[in-house]
């Protein structure tokens, strides 16, 4: 508590990202939304705070677990529509759950990175953190992704538009603007 995990996702990860998503307490969240946030992205993380397994309901953690193994496996979900057609979700977004503890899921042991926040280590880099968070970070998110495929705004631009050509004007379940 007070460690700064909350902060340091709200504050640095999220403007990196350039992030839409809300940054939600996990509790609140139902299994629909959880599919829905993670099948929207393959790069820009979606967050969630306040893990608490020891306040969740049993059903609240299973759907966790679940979403968090399907994450990692790539295992997509159907759920039904109103007008009784299938939505399949893929989980492809990188996933971000702090709180208080950690997962009991044996299977996620491995799969997982821990990165623990302790409010002792934390004394005397409050200054630091402020003028951190001041930093135009959206900026660095996008020099940061710039500098990861190595283009440059306009061979972007190219190879978005080649690779929109290549597809079918048919198949009409994917973005092409």
């Amino acid at each position: 508590s007070g460690a700064g995990k909350s902060q340091t996702i709200e504050h640095l990860v999220i403007p990196i990202f350039s992030s839409r998503f809300p940054f939600a307490t996990i509790a609140n969240e139902t299994h629909y939304t959880l599919a829905h946030n993670s099948n929207a992205t393959n790069m820009t993380p979606v967050c969630y705070d306040e893990y608490k397994n020891s306040v969740l309901t049993p059903s609240s953690k299973r759907i966790i677990d679940n979403v968090l193994l399907a994450t990692y496996a790539q295992t997509p979900i159907e759920r039904g529509r109103a007008d009784k057609s299938i939505a399949n979700y893929q989980f492809t977004a990188p996933f971000i759950l702090a709180g208080e503890m950690t997962i009991d899921s044996t299977s996620l042991n491995h799969r997982r990175i821990d990165v623990f926040f302790s409010r002792s280590k934390r004394e005397g880099s409050e200054e630091s953190f402020k003028r951190l968070i001041k930093q135009p970070l959206g900026s660095f998110g996008k020099a940061l992704l710039d500098h990861t495929l190595q283009l440059g705004p306009s061979r972007l631009c190219q190879e978005l538009d080649n690779q929109s050509s290549m597809v079918d004007p048919a198949i009409d379940d994917r973005f092409r603007d």
